[in-house]
């Protein structure tokens, strides 16, 4: 079953390769009826080129119709191939020409958008770098005062020969027995995914562990 969902999700991507490259060829052929061949070698008619169709064209060529259609008619090895393959990664620089199209009067509010997002990214860095070293903080004093409450009671119940209390406190003790454990539990509990369970439970062991979440999530 697992070779024949590989087979078909193999075929499904080779189908797809020349499918886009099928669109490619189809897009660059119409450009060149419109704007003409000139347009795109940028050392004819006075100028006139533009070197960002020429090297669109280019990527085409390179990264579609040579490795898919030319190289397999030619009967050159497989392994060869798959080196010339490697440019199809190439095909993301054509998506700087949305760019352009995003900045035409059509498409100003996106591009007001994308604008910010991308001015924001260094005070979106600073903000993870500042969330981060208060998560190592707090973790350290996690690790002193919580993780040392749980395992004083896991010590107490291994004593009291209560083996099902142990599991769980062993349990709970993987989330909070390191700096790094407990950065990934304060993580959980910053994002709210299933925390007030998690919580809960630290807080039979440690009763005043809901404070600590309390100013981490504040802060």
């Amino acid at each position: 079953a697992d070779n024949v969902l590989e087979g078909a999700e193999a075929l499904g991507t080779k189908i797809a390769e020349h499918v886009f490259t099928v669109l490619f060829v189809v897009e660059l052929l119409l450009r060149i009826v419109v704007y003409g061949y000139r347009r795109f070698i940028p050392c004819l008619s006075q100028g006139r080129g533009n070197i960002g169709e020429f090297f669109d064209a280019i990527l085409v060529i390179m990264t579609g119709v040579i490795p898919l259609w030319v190289l397999p008619f030619c009967g050159i090895t497989p392994d060869a191939q798959d080196s010339m393959r490697m440019f199809t990664v190439l095909r993301a620089l054509r998506l700087a020409r949305v760019v352009r199209v995003l900045r035409s009067q059509w498409f100003q509010e996106v591009w007001v958008l994308l604008r910010g997002m991308i001015e924001s990214m260094r005070m979106l860095f600073w903000t993870v770098v500042v969330i981060a070293f208060i998560t190592y903080i707090f973790a350290i004093f996690g690790v002193v005062t919580i993780s040392t409450s749980v395992q004083s009671a896991g010590v107490a119940a291994a004593e009291r020969g209560d083996e099902r209390m142990v599991d769980q406190i062993e349990t709970l003790f993987g989330h909070v027995n390191n700096v790094a454990s407990f950065m990934m539990t304060l993580v959980q509990v910053l994002t709210l995914d299933s925390w007030t369970d998690l919580v809960r439970r630290l807080n039979r062991f440690s009763p005043r562990a809901w404070i600590f979440f309390y100013l981490y999530v504040s802060i």
